[in-house]
């Protein structure tokens, strides 16, 4: 999996909520990948509340 392709997905993750829900901070999507294998996604899902999406990620 190269660089593009994993920015792609974390996109795609922040996608994942709307504009409004994580206003006035930007949508958040995380994507944890080792040796080109995606170990987890994750976005923020809504401002205010913890974690943003690198927490979700690694979170067990």
């Amino acid at each position: 999996m190269d660089d593009l392709t994993m920015m792609q997905l974390a996109v795609a993750e922040a996608e994942k909520t709307a504009p409004k829900e994580t206003w006035t901070n930007p949508r958040v999507g995380a994507v944890i990948v080792k040796n080109g294998v995606v170990l987890a996604t994750g976005y923020h899902h809504q401002f205010g509340q913890a974690p943003d999406g690198d927490g979700v990620c690694l979170s067990p």
